[in-house]
């Protein structure tokens, strides 16, 4: 019979083992507590130190006496209020767009019989994928004042010289934001739209409510905390934005509050660490307590529950002859938001210089900055550099939660919920915060990796930690401890098990955990963007940098042959998890 979420019975914690024998086990569990603790907490250690510390022109200290005078710089400038505002505009917007895109295509997806409906979720997965500075430099050509090439085309119907649009704006960057990162409202609506119980939309149609009032009044009403929790994480995600701000914000003379931590700590000379330690924590205050705020919506959820069980079938409504038109709007959706953004920064990669669209132009196009950028040494070393950073840190992420959640789900450790929560804590923490904090942690500790590639990846390791954390949680907990608890009977030790059973069973999980790292990695920016040097040269951060100093078109290309090592890297080991689920 089936059961609601909310009278489920709790999955009881592993006994077994709940205290591993004295020995490499005990050893292993430790040992991965405290790489968790000081991978999170000494980067946070020093950025709350260095707030309360002044530093002349020289980068270093002024005494060691602590002082509120970055504070107070900090709150009595009119900078931080400006730069607040437009991040509450920035991510308020966009986060209003993700959630009516987001949850109106996983309504189209899950709950109607509109056709193409697969195709429509390999095309959400597939935005997601695409780097959120490819976005913004499409868009940019698209739509830039003078330039783009969408106002060209608009200027043949509209008395304007300039525009209409201007992607430099709140506006324009609040569009981007929205239209990228839609693809996490859409999983979130559509794993909720996927268990809601058919029988009250039944219900409401007996009752002679149409599509439009069931989809009001009880298909989004039962799935209010998915809402919540979805409006909660995009917006955090948005006030933690930069790559988004950094290349449309700042022509247009816009600050958020990422970019005013970039500027202080990279543009202002001498670089204002001790404002920009400041200005982190501020962002990092408000954005741990939107996590807060989702992770309680998200333990209330269960409270809305509906009727689930192995008999459990959703019926999808059926739309008559409606289905094709809503299928019409899906695709013109998907063309106007991922297609011309991409043949936008393709059609710049084909030329050495900026050049509008135009038929004319087409016989000139070559593939020469493919070329260049793949023979220049520098990229290609970039390249190298950001393909073993990237295996490096989902390889070592999978490892460690691997561990850290079998301690958080299964064991009764002392401090097992510290760990889980500790583990899940940078989860709010915004790249440019993390990158600032791991340069002052490196340039304070005795450690030789300033400068050098493991910098960037101890950073990634720890921004990255609450992806691994929340998938390999996941997978344990389909996981029966009955399984463990057999093997405990039998005389086998932790390690053992943990070797024989438990990972087997979890190894699906754990790479879709690895691919997601892998990705998210190989194209971050913000944490990069401070930690890169002429010794450690990384894709994003130089795509970046000639894009700033005026080589558009190879930026592209670049962009273009990156998107490409993702999706690759994506499908590789999508099949190879599949290869071990049949083995399996």
């Amino acid at each position: 019979m089936a059961t609601t979420g909310a009278l489920a019975p709790r999955a009881r914690p592993f006994v077994g083992l709940a205290r591993p024998r004295f020995g490499i086990e005990t050893l292993i569990l430790a040992g991965v507590a405290v790489v968790v603790g000081y991978l999170v907490l000494s980067p946070l250690a020093l950025l709350v130190v260095t707030s309360f510390r002044r530093y002349d022109f020289t980068g270093q200290a002024i005494g060691y006496a602590f002082t509120l005078d970055n504070y107070r710089e900090v709150f009595l400038s009119g900078e931080l209020a400006a730069a607040a505002w437009s991040s509450a505009l920035y991510a308020g917007g966009g986060t209003l767009l993700a959630v009516a895109f987001g949850t109106a295509l996983a309504w189209v997806v899950e709950r109607t019989n509109a056709p193409f409906r697969t195709s429509f979720t390999l095309l959400a997965a597939a935005t997601y994928f695409v780097p959120g500075v490819l976005m913004a430099l499409g868009w940019n050509a698209l739509a830039n004042v003078r330039i783009g090439t969408l106002n060209r085309l608009l200027q043949s119907f509209v008395p304007v010289t300039q525009g209409p649009l201007d992607i430099n704006t709140i506006a324009g960057m609040t569009w981007v934001f929205g239209t990228h990162l839609y693809p996490i409202v859409f999983l979130i609506m559509g794993a909720a739209f996927r268990t809601m119980d058919p029988a009250l939309e039944e219900a409401a149609a007996l009752s002679g409510a149409g599509i439009w009032a069931r989809l009001r009044t009880v298909t989004l009403a039962v799935s209010r905390p998915a809402i919540l929790s979805a409006l909660l994480i995009v917006f955090v995600r948005g006030l933690e934005s930069f790559d988004v701000p950094l290349i449309l914000g700042l022509p247009g003379k816009i600050n958020v509050l990422t970019t005013e931590v970039y500027s202080t700590a990279t543009l202002h000379r001498p670089p204002e660490l001790g404002i920009s330690a400041t200005l982190g924590l501020i962002l990092l205050a408000v954005s741990i307590a939107g996590v807060y705020v989702y992770r309680s919506a998200t333990a209330r959820a269960l409270a809305f529950a509906t009727i689930t069980g192995k008999g459990y079938r959703p019926q999808p409504l059926q739309l008559g002859r409606a289905r094709h038109v809503i299928a019409l709007v899906c695709g013109v959706f998907f063309f106007v938001t991922l297609a011309l953004p991409l043949l936008s920064v393709f059609w710049l990669s084909l030329f050495p210089f900026v050049r509008q669209f135009s038929l004319d132009a087409i016989p000139r196009a070559s593939f020469a900055q493919y070329a260049y950028v793949l023979s220049y040494s520098a990229m290609v070393e970039a390249f190298r550099n950001s393909i073993i950073n990237s295996v490096l840190v989902a390889t070592v992420v999978v490892l460690l939660t691997s561990i850290a959640a079998w301690i958080a789900v299964r064991s009764r450790v002392p401090g097992r919920a510290a760990l889980d929560t500790l583990a899940f804590a940078p989860i709010g923490v915004p790249g440019t915060i993390m990158g600032v904090s791991v340069l002052l942690v490196y340039l304070t500790l005795p450690i030789p990796v300033y400068g050098t590639l493991f910098i960037v990846t101890i950073a990634h390791i720890t921004l990255f930690l609450p992806y691994g954390m929340r998938l390999a949680s996941d997978a344990l907990l389909r996981i029966h401890p009955q399984l463990e608890e057999v093997s405990a009977l039998s005389g086998a030790g932790w390690l053992r098990t943990y070797r024989a059973i438990v990972l087997p069973l979890i190894l699906p999980g754990l790479l879709a955990a690895w691919v997601t790292i892998l990705a998210a990695s190989f194209r971050e920016l913000s944490t990069s963007i401070f930690l890169a040097s002429p010794q450690a040269r990384f894709v994003s951060v130089i795509m970046y940098t000639a894009y700033t100093d005026g080589n558009t078109t190879a930026a592209a290309a670049l962009g273009m042959v990156m998107m490409l090592v993702v999706f690759v890297l994506a499908v590789l080991a999508r099949i190879f998890s599949r290869l071990v689920r049949v083995a399996a």
